[in-house]
């Protein structure tokens, strides 16, 4: 789900957990947005205490950058911003895999 996030060409991708709003008057070439992870939070993401076994889930900060070109009267220029992100994903471990089930 991450991945599909980052791949999308919105200043609010759907059903992702960050997003870019442009100042007033700022128009955003869309053809130009870039998400990227700053850091990649799941490799090293430890859930609290497993009170069910069946569930994992816990806080999962991490930070994106929106990079895209904008046009503010009349004048293109690049705007590159740190977007911090916080998620609450849930797995579900009953097949025997992690399969997310909250976002």
């Amino acid at each position: 789900q991450l991945a599909k996030c980052i791949a999308t060409k919105s200043v609010q991708p759907r059903n992702c957990r960050f997003a870019y709003e442009p100042p007033a008057g700022v128009r955003v070439d869309t053809e130009t947005i870039r998400w990227r992870l700053l850091d990649d939070p799941v490799p090293s993401w430890q859930p609290p205490g497993m009170y069910n076994t069946a569930k994992v889930s816990g806080v999962m900060p991490y930070q994106t950058e929106f990079s895209a070109t904008v046009t503010f009267k009349g004048v293109r220029q690049q705007v590159r911003e740190t977007v911090l992100v916080i998620m609450y994903p849930t797995f579900d471990l009953t097949g025997g895999k992690a399969v997310l089930t909250q976002w």
